[in-house]
């Protein structure tokens, strides 16, 4: 046998042989050659979401899809996929994925709680092998914007206020413009905007005027005497910038040195000057005419330039009640020049000029250097003047001043009070206020002519009677206001201090009642008013002070 092997080379290593073929066979029905089925090698896995929609949204409701295989391509079916998510303390339930064959893997309707950046944990188990895969998702705001929706920021609500992670319903108190409101927090069913705060139309504001060129609450026509509150009462306060004068009745600002704030007073025939008449701690000067005559109850003062202005005073020349009245009294010109006026103790010594037709007289108003307007109560009607060129300081030479009377223009005084007057140079209209018929009115003279010559003291100029002069009611008698005192114009509106009742208005041009102030004060205490530089309302309590409207911004 052994020979036979030896010669035959073909049978060469038989066994051998034998086993490579049985080796082969087993391989190629799978089995383990050495007792059982072969173990088959764990192949890599790779898994790729998607999302539909592809940006996902809060609350909504997402289909996602895997696809799993292994990394050399091959489709893995029959596989267990299931995910799960976090976001900071947030949890996404566990989801299982549906196999929709072909390796692909679905699960409908998901719904992320919260926006932001989830971690997506997928687990699988598969015939190939097990695995788990992370990957991040951006789940966006959706919401609507209203009540209740999702949000990540304010500009995702309605609202404007997102609070964790929810719109929230408009407040009166959330730091935001929303709702109905035309400001932050204010305006609409909230409470009126302040002064200077934003706003959308005039009902939004406190002071019932929303400027629409900056969308702000500001003081509309007539607003210098504020608004009202919710039980119609004023909302004001008040500067005491001078008290314990003797029966102050008028004052004026200097119109080149702003702040300077000149007040007569006809108890003691001085002159006042704060030097910073916007302040209570300001600087302050008194001159005093000692002559019983030049200042004797002084009712007014006007500024005709920066240089000059003039004083006039509801006297008969009685000086101080020495004397049976001459009626030989009129408006005096003065220096507006305090360093001037510092050098007379008695400040009549100073006086530039004086004419003397206008007794009684209860206003006085400046149209230039050297002209002005009177309310003459003795006459009860308009006067004019032109001193023309001063006499020498203290001096009596009258005789190149020019008079004229608009005996047309019917007014009557009230003892003791005085009554504006402000002439409007752009217009000429003069406006007055006529105490005691109870109106306020204005006068145009531009086209009235000389009637006649009137009987005048010697030396003291001419007189002329003019008619043809344009009248106007602004405000007729019988109504609300009832003894006008104060008056300014300012910005097109006219502010009227009534000393009857102790109210402030104001009036458009028409007449027009435009808002008021009750002062509280009641009756006799309201005298001549003015309009500062810092656009406050300023006027005379004849009972003594010198007080400023104060309108808060609130």
């Amino acid at each position: 046998m052994t020979t036979f092997f030896a010669k035959d080379k073909r049978m060469k290593h038989p066994i051998r042989r034998i086993i490579c073929l049985v080796l082969l066979c087993c391989a190629f029905v799978g089995f383990n050659c050495s007792g059982g089925p072969e173990t088959k090698t764990p192949k890599e896995l790779s898994l790729k979401a998607s999302f539909e929609p592809s940006q996902p949204g809060a609350n909504e409701s997402v289909k996602i899809s895997v696809t799993l295989q292994t990394v050399d391509k091959e489709n893995v079916e029959g596989a267990d996929v299931r995910m799960t998510g976090k976001m900071g303390e947030e949890t996404l339930s566990e989801v299982t994925f549906k196999d929709e064959s072909g390796g692909q893997y679905v699960a409908e309707g998901v719904t992320f709680p919260k926006p932001g950046k989830w971690e997506l944990t997928f687990s699988v188990k598969s015939d190939v092998g097990e695995k788990t895969f992370t990957e991040q998702v951006d789940v966006a705001c959706k919401g609507d914007g209203k009540e209740g929706s999702t949000c990540c920021g304010d500009d995702d609500c309605d609202s404007k206020s997102c609070k964790e992670g929810v719109c929230a319903a408009p407040t009166c108190q959330d730091g935001k413009q929303n709702g109905d409101e035309g400001g932050v927090d204010c305006g609409g069913s909230c409470d009126k905007c302040a002064r200077g705060a934003v706003c959308q139309k005039d009902a939004d504001c406190i002071t019932n005027s929303c400027d629409t060129g900056s969308n702000k609450c500001v003081l509309g026509p007539g607003g210098l005497l504020g608004w009202k509150n919710k039980e119609g009462k004023s909302v004001f306060g008040w500067t005491t910038l001078e008290k314990g004068l003797f029966r102050p009745t008028d004052l004026s600002f200097h119109p080149e040195k702003k702040n300077e704030l000149w007040v007569v007073a006809a108890g003691s025939d001085t002159l006042l000057v704060l030097f910073d008449g916007t302040d209570f701690a300001s600087k302050r000067k008194t001159y005093r005419d000692l002559s019983q005559h030049f200042m004797e109850e002084v009712q007014a003062i006007s500024f005709g330039s920066t240089k000059t202005m003039a004083t006039c005073g509801d006297s008969r020349n009685t000086y101080a009640g020495l004397r049976p009245p001459n009626n030989f009294m009129g408006p005096v010109w003065w220096s507006a020049d305090t360093a001037f006026m510092d050098r007379y103790t008695d400040i009549s010594k100073g006086h530039l000029d004086m004419l003397h037709s206008t007794p009684q007289c209860m206003g006085i108003a400046g149209t230039g250097d050297s002209t002005y307007f009177a309310f003459n109560g003795y006459n009860s009607t308009l006067d004019w003047y032109d001193f023309k060129e001063p006499h020498v300081p203290g001096g009596d030479d009258h005789t190149d001043g020019v008079k004229r009377r608009y005996s047309e223009v019917s007014l009557k005084r009230v003892e003791g009070v005085p009554s504006n007057l402000v002439y409007d140079k752009d217009s000429k209209w003069l406006y007055i206020a006529d105490t005691g018929n109870g109106r306020v009115i204005r006068v145009n003279v531009e086209a009235a002519t000389s009637t006649q010559r009137l009987r005048s003291f010697p030396g003291d100029g001419i007189l002329d009677e003019y008619k043809g002069v344009k009248i106007e009611e602004i405000v007729k008698p019988g109504g609300e206001l009832k003894k006008p005192s104060g008056l300014a114009l300012h910005k097109g509106v006219l502010y009227v201090g009534d000393y009857e009742t102790g109210i402030l208005y104001a009036y458009n041009l028409k007449g027009e009642k435009l808002n008021s102030l009750d002062t509280e004060l009641g009756g006799g205490h309201v005298g001549g008013l003015t309009v500062g530089p810092d656009e406050r309302i300023y006027f005379i309590d004849l009972k003594g002070r010198v007080l400023r409207i104060n309108i808060p911004t609130e």
